[in-house]
C-alpha cells in the first residue's frame, strides 16, 4: 500500500513541474506564479502525508477525510490553472489581431502634408501572423461546409428513407455543386440511383401484372431480387406476381370449360375462385355468365327432348293410325299437343284420329246404352225370381216349391268338437272348437209334411 502511494505522489509532482515549466516558458502573467503556488503546495502537501503512511499503515484508514481533501484541493486547483492559461491564450490572440487590424487601417497624418507624397513604408504583420490567421479562417469555413453537408446529408438520408426520390434529388445536385468529390455525397448519389432503379422496376412490374404479362413479370423480378435480396417490398410483389398467376390460370380454365359447354366443372371451380379469392369481382361476374349459359343449356335440353318426345309420339300416331287404333292415337296426341302445336303434319293427324275417334266413342256408346237395356232386364228377371224363390225348398213329400216354417228347434249339446275324418280335433276351428248342436223341426205348408235339421252354432 505504502509503494503505491509513493508513485502516486511521484507521478503527481512530475506532473505538475511539468505544467509549471510550460508556463514559465510560454507566458509571463499571473498564470506563471500561480503554478509555481500549486507546485509548492503539492510538494509539500505529499511528504508528511507520505512520511506518515511509512510509520504507520492504518493512517489512511484513521485520516481518510484529510487526504480525500487534499487530493480534492489538488484537482480543483489544476482545474483552475488549465482554464486560466485558455483564457490567456484566446485574450493574447485577440490583442494580435487588433492591432494588426489597426496598422493596416491608418492612413497618412493630416498635420505632416509632406509625409503624404512621400512614399512610407505601411507597417506589415508579421508573416506567421497573416499565415495563422488564414490557416484559422480556411478551418472555421472548413467547419461551416462540413456542418452544411453533414445537416444536407442527413436530410437526404431522411427524405430516402421515406423514398421521396424528387426532393432527394434536387438536394443533392445542389451538394454536388460544392462537393463534387466527396465520397459521401457520391454514396448518397448511388443509393438515390438504386433507389431510382428499386422504384422504376416495381412500377414496371406492377404495370406487367396489369397487362397480365407474367412471365415478363417474373424474369424482371428476379433480376430485381438479386440486387434487393433482403426487400420485404420486392418479396411482397414476388408473392403477389404468382398470386395474380395462380389467378389468371384459374379463370382462363373456367372460360375454357364453359365453352367447351363443361358446365358442371366450371361451377365447381368458379364455386373454389370465389373462396379463393373473395375481393375480385370477375369470378362473381362469371358467375352470373355461368348461370345464364346453365339456364340456356337447360332451356336446349328442354326443348331437345320434346323434340324426340314430338318425333316419337307422331311416329307412334302413324302407326296407330295405320292399325287403326284410334284411342291409343288419341293419347299421344293429347301427350303431345302442347310440345308443337301448329305443326302441319301433327295437325293433320290430330284431325284423322280425332275424326276416327269419335266415331269409335259413337258406336261404343250405342253399343253399352244395348247392353245396359239387356242387364237392367235381366236384373229385374233375377229380382223376382229371388222374391218368389228365394225363402222356399222342395218339399220331399209332395216335391213342390215352397215355403217352410220352423216349427219348434231343440237343444242337443254344447260341447260338440270339430273332427278330422281320423277322429282327432280340427285345428282349422281354433276358434271355435266345442259348439253347441240344435234340432229343427219343419213342416210343408202344402202338405203339412213334417222334418228335421241340424243346426250348429
Amino acid at each position: 500500500m505504502i509503494y503505491v502511494f509513493k508513485t502516486i505522489q511521484w507521478i503527481l509532482f512530475l506532473f505538475q513541474a511539468l505544467i509549471s515549466l510550460i508556463v514559465i516558458l510560454s507566458w509571463k502573467d499571473f498564470n506563471t506564479i500561480y503554478t509555481i503556488v500549486l507546485f509548492l503546495i503539492t510538494c509539500t502537501l505529499f511528504p508528511p502525508i507520505l512520511k506518515r503512511i511509512s510509520q504507520k499503515q492504518t493512517y489512511l484508514q484513521e485520516n481518510f477525510k484529510t487526504i480525500f481533501s487534499g487530493f480534492l484541493l489538488f484537482f480543483i486547483f489544476t482545474m483552475i490553472g488549465f482554464k486560466g492559461i485558455s483564457k490567456s491564450k484566446k485574450a493574447q490572440s485577440k490583442n494580435e489581431t487588433r492591432e494588426i487590424s489597426t496598422q493596416t487601417s491608418k492612413e497618412p497624418n493630416e498635420k505632416n502634408p509632406s509625409l503624404v507624397d512621400s512614399k512610407i513604408p505601411e507597417p506589415q504583420p508579421p508573416k506567421n501572423q497573416n499565415r495563422d490567421n488564414l490557416k484559422i479562417e480556411e478551418a472555421t469555413e472548413k467547419l461551416l461546409k462540413e456542418d452544411g453537408k453533414q445537416k444536407e446529408i442527413s436530410k437526404i438520408s431522411i427524405l430516402l428513407e421515406k423514398e421521396n426520390l424528387s426532393e432527394a434529388r434536387t438536394s443533392i445536385k445542389s451538394l454536388l455543386v460544392n462537393f463534387q468529390s466527396d465520397i459521401d455525397v457520391k454514396n448518397l448519389l448511388k443509393k438515390l440511383e438504386s433507389l431510382e432503379y428499386r422504384r422504376k422496376e416495381i412500377d414496371r412490374i406492377s404495370s406487367l401484372l396489369t397487362k397480365k404479362n407474367f412471365s415478363q413479370a417474373r424474369y424482371s423480378y428476379t433480376n430485381l431480387l438479386k440486387a434487393f435480396p433482403d426487400d420485404n417490398e420486392i418479396l411482397k410483389l414476388g408473392t403477389s406476381i404468382e398470386f395474380e398467376e395462380t389467378k389468371f390460370n384459374d379463370l382462363n380454365k373456367i372460360k375454357g370449360l364453359m365453352k367447351k359447354n363443361q358446365l358442371a366443372d366450371a361451377r365447381l371451380m368458379l364455386l373454389e375462385s370465389i373462396q379463393k379469392y373473395p375481393e375480385d369481382p370477375t369470378f362473381k361476374d362469371l358467375f352470373v355468365e355461368l348461370e345464364k349459359l346453365e339456364r340456356i343449356a337447360e332451356d336446349l335440353r328442354i326443348q331437345k327432348e320434346n323434340l324426340s318426345r314430338f318425333k316419337t309420339g307422331i311416329k307412334d300416331m302413324e302407326s296407330f293410325t295405320k292399325d287403326k287404333k284410334w284411342k291409343e292415337c288419341v293419347k299421344t296426341q293429347s301427350s303431345i299437343n302442347e310440345l308443337f302445336p301448329n305443326d302441319k303434319k301433327f295437325i293433320k293427324l290430330k284431325e284423322v284420329c280425332s275424326k276416327e275417334n269419335d266415331k269409335r266413342i259413337a258406336e261404343e256408346e250405342e253399343s253399352r246404352s244395348f247392353w245396359m237395356k239387356v242387364k237392367i232386364i235381366l236384373a229385374i228377371f233375377f229380382f223376382f225370381c229371388y222374391l218368389s224363390y228365394g225363402y222356399a225348398t222342395r218339399c220331399s213329400n209332395c216335391g213342390k216349391w215352397h215355403k217352410r216354417k220352423l216349427k219348434r228347434s231343440e237343444h242337443i249339446r254344447d260341447d260338440w268338437q270339430h273332427e278330422t275324418k281320423k277322429g282327432t280335433p280340427d285345428h282349422r276351428y281354433k276358434d271355435n272348437i266345442k259348439t253347441s248342436v240344435y234340432r229343427n223341426y219343419f213342416i210343408c205348408k202344402n202338405c203339412k209334411h213334417e222334418w228335421t235339421e241340424i243346426q250348429y252354432i
